[in-house]
C-alpha cells in the first residue's frame, strides 16, 4: 500500500505539523480499538521549519486516531488533507545520536521544572517548542530524561509516547496486544520455546506477520519488556480504580524501554536551550527527541525459527480436502488515487471494519534495530494443517474507508487494514551499492555554502549511513523491476539529493542496485523552476521505474527538467566523483 490518510485529520489544504500524541481513551464508536489524541498546530504559508515557534499559527486541532495507525504517526511530522507530507528535516540540528544508560532515566512530565546549580527553569521551554493551547492536553506527559554524560548537549528528553510507538506499537495487532497486555495470545506460548545457541522459536497465531516476530521473540525471552507491558496494564487499571464510577479513563502512553543498559539511538528532534545562567552565562542545551529512528542495543536472542499453523508451505499431505483456509491475503490494488497518481486509503476511527473483507496492508520500511546477525528461518512442513483458500473472503469494491480495529462480521462499510514497520536488512551489499554515491555528497557538503538534503518524498523511505533512501511505491505489472528481494521483500529505493549552492540548486539520483554499481550512472537533474515539489519528484521516478532506468531527455512529460547521466568508475573517489556531478550541474545551466 502506497498511500493513505487519516480522516480525523484537518482536511483544509494547509500544513499541519504533529506537535504531541496525547492521552490513550475508549473509543465509542469502535470498541474493539481505543484512540489517541493526536495534537496538531497549522502552520504558516510558506513556512521554513516546521519546529520553529515562528512557523507557526495561532490554529489547533485535535484527532482521535485508532492505535492500530500509530506505526504511521511521528511527532514533529507534517501533513496535509490527512496526508503524510515529510518528516522533521533531517539537517545537522535536528538529527542527533545520543548515547544514554537506562539505568541514568529521570522520569518527569512535561511541565515539570528542572533544577540546576540552584537555578530552576522548564524542562521544555515554550520560547523554543511551543504547543499552544494543547499545554493543559500535555502538562502531565511522561518524559523520560538523560544526562549527556560529557557529550555536547546536556540532557535528552524522550516523551514516553515514542517510547510505546517506537519499540512496542510495531504493528497495527502489536499495539493493540501491548494495550491490553495480551501480547500471549499472539502466539502458542506452548509451542515456542528459547532453543540452544539463543535461538528461539515462535509460533505465530494464524493472523499474525512473519515479521512481528521480531517483537514477539523479544517479549518471550525479556523479563523487562514483559515486565514493562505489565506495568502499562497495571496502570490503566490504577486510573480507573481511582475513579469515581471506576471507568476506563483516558492515560498518556507510559512505558519504559523493553531492555537494561547501554544504547545508541539515532532520533529527529530539536536542540533546546533549557537555561542561560544569570550568574555564570552558562548555556544548558538539551535534543527534544520528537522521532526515534534506530537503536543500537542487541536483541537478546540470535535466530528466529518461525512457526505458524498456517504455514505457505506445502506438506506430504497437501492434497488433503479436508484441509482448513489459511486467509492468506493479499493486499488488494484500491480504486482511488492522490492527486499525483498513487493509490490512497482512507483510514477511519468510527467504525469497526468488516472482517469478511481482504486486509489493507501498510508499510512504512524502516532500519529501527540492528537485525544484521538475526534471520527468520522457517523448518520444512511435515503434515500440513491449512490450506490457502484464493477465493475466501469478499471484494471491497465499495468500501469507502479501513479502520484497524479487531473487525466485525455485522454490517460495515469499513475494510479492514493493518499498518506495521517492516525491519530491513543492511546488507553489506546493499551500502557497498550507494555508499560511493553517499561519500559524493558527503564531500559536496564540506564546498562553502552548499547544502546537501536527501528526500524522503512520501512516508516510505529508509535511512542509510545518515541519509534518506526513498522507497518506490508498489505499482502494477512492475514488480520484477521495482522489488529487491530479500529475507524480507521490499520495494526498491532511489536517494534523491537536493544540492543548493549560491549559485543553483539541483538535485542529484541514486537508483540502488543489486551489484557492478560501477556499470550504472547517477542522474543529476536541474528544473527551470528551481525547486521541483516533491508530487513532481514522484511522477518522474514513477516514469523511472516504467523505463528500467532513466528516462531519456525528449520525454514527453519533461521538458522543463535537463538532466544528464554521470557514469560510476572504480577508482573514483569520493572527491572526484563529487566534482564531476558538481561540473555536469553547472554545465545544465
Amino acid at each position: 500500500m502506497s498511500g493513505y490518510k487519516i480522516k480525523e485529520f484537518p482536511q483544509d489544504g494547509a500544513y499541519w505539523r504533529i506537535d504531541w500524541l496525547g492521552k490513550i481513551q475508549p473509543n465509542i464508536d469502535v470498541e474493539s480499538e481505543p484512540t489517541i489524541d493526536v495534537l496538531l498546530t497549522k502552520l504558516q504559508t510558506g513556512y521554513t521549519d516546521p519546529l520553529s515557534n515562528g512557523s507557526l499559527t495561532q490554529e489547533h486541532a485535535s484527532a482521535a486516531v485508532g492505535i492500530g495507525q500509530l506505526p504511521l504517526l511521528m511527532a514533529g511530522s507534517i501533513w496535509k488533507d490527512g496526508q503524510f507530507h515529510t518528516h522533521v528535516p533531517a539537517d545537522r540540528h535536528k538529527l542527533a545520536a545520543l548515547e544514554i544508560d537506562t539505568s541514568q532515566e529521570l522520569r518527569h512530565v512535561f511541565s515539570d521544572g528542572l533544577a540546576v546549580d540552584g537555578e530552576t527553569f522548564d524542562l521544555i521551554p515554550r520560547s523554543h517548542y511551543k504547543v499552544g493551547k494543547h499545554y493543559a492536553k500535555v502538562k502531565d506527559a511522561p518524559i523520560a530524561l538523560f544526562p549527556g554524560n560529557g557529550q555536547d548537549l546536556s540532557y535528552f528528553i524522550i516523551p514516553r509516547f515514542e517510547l510505546f510507538r517506537f519499540y512496542y506499537a510495531c504493528s497495527s495487532k502489536l499495539a493493540f496486544y501491548v494495550w491490553e497486555d495480551a501480547i500471549g495470545h499472539a502466539i502458542n506460548q506452548s509451542k515456542s520455546a528459547q532453543l540452544a545457541g539463543n535461538d528461539v522459536r515462535i509460533h505465530l497465531r494464524r493472523d499474525m506477520m512473519d515479521k512481528e516476530a521480531y517483537l514477539l521473540a523479544r517479549w518471550f525471552v525479556s523479563d523487562k519488556m514483559r515486565q514493562e507491558v505489565s506495568s502499562f496494564r497495571n496502570k490503566r487499571a490504577m486510573a480507573a480504580a481511582n475513579h469515581p464510577k471506576h471507568k476506563l479513563v483516558a492515560i498518556h502512553p507510559d512505558i519504559g524501554f523493553p531492555f537494561n543498559g547501554k544504547t545508541r539511538l539515532r532520533a529527529l528532534g530539536k536542540r533546546i536551550m533549557l537555561h542561560e545562567s544569570e550568574s555564570t552565562g552558562r548555556k544548558i542545551w538539551a535534543f527534544l527527541a520528537l522521532h526515534l529512528q534506530y537503536c543500537s542495543h542487541p536483541m537478546p536472542y540470535r535466530n528466529i525459527v518461525v512457526d505458524r499453523d498456517n504455514r505457505n508451505k506445502k506438506g506430504a499431505n497437501c492434497d488433503d480436502p479436508g484441509l482448513l483456509p489459511a486467509w492468506a491475503d493479499k493486499p488488494n490494488e484500491d480504486s482511488s488515487q492522490s492527486a499525483d497518481g498513487d493509490p490512497v486509503a482512507t483510514l477511519a476511527s468510527d467504525e469497526e471494519p468488516k472482517k469478511e473483507l481482504r486486509t489493507k496492508t501498510i508499510d512504512i520500511y524502516a532500519q529501527q534495530f540492528d537485525l544484521q546477525n538475526h534471520r527468520l528461518v522457517k523448518e520444512e512442513v511435515e503434515v500440513q494443517k491449512y490450506q490457502s483458500a484464493k477465493v475466501t473472503r469478499g471484494g471491497d469494491s465499495f468500501v469507502d474507508q479501513y479502520g484497524t480495529g479487531e473487525g466485525t462480521y455485522g454490517e460495515s462499510s469499513t475494510g479492514p487494514a493493518s499498518a506495521s514497520t517492516s525491519p530491513t536488512h543492511m546488507s553489506e551489499r546493499y551500502l557497498v551499492t550507494l555508499m560511493p554515491f553517499i561519500e559524493a555528497l558527503r564531500w559536496i557538503r564540506t564546498q562553502p555554502g552548499t547544502s546537501v538534503e536527501t528526500l524522503a518524498l512520501g512516508s516510505e523511505h529508509l535511512s542509510v549511513a545518515d541519509e534518506t533512501l526513498y522507497l518506490l511505491p508498489e505499482m502494477k505489472r512492475m514488480r520484477s523491476w521495482h522489488r529487491v528481494y530479500s529475507d524480507i521483500p521490499r520495494t526498491r529505493g532511489i536517494m534523491v539529493a537536493k544540492v543548493t549552492t549560491p549559485g543553483q540548486v539541483f538535485y542529484l539520483l541514486e537508483i540502488e542496485r543489486r551489484d557492478k554499481a560501477e556499470s550504472y550512472s547517477t542522474l543529476v537533474m536541474k528544473s527551470r523552476a528551481v525547486d521541483l515539489p516533491d508530487s513532481h519528484l514522484r511522477a518522474f521516478l514513477r516514469t523511472v521505474a516504467r523505463s528500467n532506468g532513466w528516462p531519456r531527455q525528449d520525454h514527453e512529460n519533461f521538458h522543463h527538467l535537463k538532466y544528464r547521466g554521470v557514469n560510476h568508475y572504480k577508482e573514483d573517489t569520493a572527491e572526484r566523483f563529487g566534482e564531476r556531478l558538481m561540473t555536469v550541474a553547472i554545465s545544465l545551466s
